[in-house]
């Protein structure tokens, strides 16, 4: 078994177009994809093939002509047209059809109704179209059907952004898609959201992770510094609020939709900040996301998240300080009521993120958990903020494999605000 990451498929599309067989770029580099480090594209122990080769700083990514693009879209014309309207989410659609043409393949998709021909909306025109299912019950996104799309999550909505965003949330949970999380989940996705707010420059292109980080965004936006951010998903939605759990991908009231491929662009260029999650952290600052465990049902894979990291010039993780551990806020601090496995460890098996190249790049990383919090620098990771409660030596320094830096001085305590929520306010810097 062999995988790729997102943007080694969406530019291939794009440039198996034009008859190009090879991508070559840094995203990567340092981590599992390259061979040097890690298996590159070999997942499991018999996988043959291997797509990724090292060429001194750089990888070289390859990937096999298209022979099938299968892909839905929301409606088709009597003569084969595509239409994307009142669709969520682009995707790779358009750049596959085109991969699969020039390939000499063919191009299939289900559609949810066929809709009177209007030729300034056709997205795939019907000579890059071979065959088209019509399926009523094609959903917009999950659980959302086409026929009954809903306006919020194409361009020019315009519903209440807040009202909107509770709705999901509900139906998330309702769903157990989204965990209920706890005041000690909350004080620290309040620190992430600090952290953000003094780091994350006016106008900056945001990319938000599952999970914890749709905490922080919550924070971000419900204290009214999303109106000056542009909140972005690798699927293609430009602006907005992005929604999560069994939504994610879309956004509430995008400004645009485009393709993945486009966005993979803009991230490489103009990604200002993201904001992910952690399966592992090690001492050095690099982070496993994309494998939970030796087993092949414990690959998770890394999707977008290299190309995410290696543009963005801020990162922000955030994770729980150990797995399976409980905390608790009480008397105005954290407790950790029963320890669980550390989650920082001397070194990860996995490099989905490398502190090496982060550093060569100049960004600002930085490591949020329910202990406090940690930054990245070239003699490792540094601890910046610690909450009140917990005890330095006790709780971080002895209960974690991975060695922490200390500041000069006593590491600052977060303040009550952050821990309680009480009078807890965002604002940008000056």
């Amino acid at each position: 078994m062999t995988l790729f990451e997102k943007t080694s498929l969406v530019f291939h599309f794009e440039a198996q177009e034009h008859g190009e067989a090879e991508l070559r770029t840094e995203v990567g580099l340092d981590t599992f994809l390259d061979p040097r480090v890690g298996n590159g594209s070999r997942v499991s122990p018999g996988a043959q093939d291997q797509f990724i080769r090292a060429d001194g700083d750089a990888l070289i990514y390859t990937l096999p002509k298209v022979e099938v693009a299968l892909f839905n879209a929301p409606y088709a014309d009597a003569e084969g047209n595509l239409y994307f309207q009142h669709a969520s989410c682009l995707s790779e659609n358009e750049y596959l059809a085109r991969a699969a043409r020039a390939d000499g393949g063919l191009v299939m998709a289900t559609v949810s109704a066929i809709i009177p021909k209007e030729e300034g909306k056709i997205s795939v025109p019907a000579g890059r179209v071979d065959y088209i299912v019509v399926h009523p019950y094609n959903e917009q996104t999950a659980s959302v059907r086409q026929y009954r799309y809903w306006p919020m999550f194409t361009p020019g909505g315009n519903v209440d952004t807040e009202k909107a965003a509770a709705r999901l949330q509900f139906m998330n949970t309702l769903l157990k898609i989204t965990p209920v999380r706890d005041e000690a989940g909350a004080a620290m996705a309040r620190l992430a959201a600090a952290i953000f707010a003094r780091e994350v420059p006016k106008g900056s292109m945001v990319n938000i992770g599952v999970g914890f980080p749709e905490e922080v965004a919550r924070y971000v936006v419900g204290q009214g510094l999303g109106k000056e951010l542009t909140f972005t998903t690798e699927a293609g939605a430009y602006g907005g609020l992005p929604v999560p759990g069994v939504f994610f991908g879309a956004a509430v009231n995008p400004e645009k939709l485009i393709s993945s491929t486009e966005m993979f662009h803009l991230y490489l260029e103009k990604l200002g900040a993201c904001v992910l999650g952690f399966l592992e952290v090690d001492e050095k600052g690099n982070v496993n996301a994309s494998r939970r465990g030796p087993r092949m049902q414990d690959f998770v894979g890394p999707g977008g998240f290299p190309d995410i990291v290696y543009g963005a010039q801020v990162v922000i993780f955030i994770g729980t300080w150990m797995s399976g551990a409980q905390f608790r806020i009480e008397g105005g601090c954290m407790r950790i009521v029963k320890p669980g496995k550390p989650k920082f460890v001397r070194a990860v098996d996995h490099i989905t993120f490398s502190a090496k190249e982060a550093l060569r790049l100049g960004k600002k990383v930085f490591y949020v958990t329910n202990v406090g919090a940690f930054q990245l620098t070239s003699r490792g990771l540094q601890l910046i903020y610690i909450m009140p409660g917990i005890e330095l030596q006790k709780d971080i320094l002895e209960a974690c494999p991975a060695k922490a830096l200390l500041p000069e001085g006593t590491a600052p305590v977060v303040e009550g605000s952050i821990l309680t929520g009480k009078g807890f306010r965002l604002k940008w810097p000056g």
